[in-house]
């Protein structure tokens, strides 16, 4: 569900390193740009499953959020 829009590129090449060494060094600036667009998937995944999760009618949930 929400895994999947949690997906940052990493480099083949760091990969290959984090085999041969047990050690994966992360530059987290440069994936700093991207966390932006994760969390507005993320939300947008959150608020079309709130009548789920409430067990609600899309309806109802609409109402409370506009309120």
């Amino acid at each position: 569900m929400w895994e999947s829009h949690i997906d940052f590129k990493i480099a083949d090449a760091q990969i290959q390193s984090l085999f041969q060494n047990g050690v994966l060094k992360i530059d987290l600036t440069s994936l700093e740009k991207e966390i932006p667009q994760v969390l507005d998937a993320l939300s947008k995944e959150y608020t079309v499953s709130l009548p789920r999760l409430f067990n609600a009618s899309d309806l109802m949930i609409k109402f409370l959020m506009v309120s």
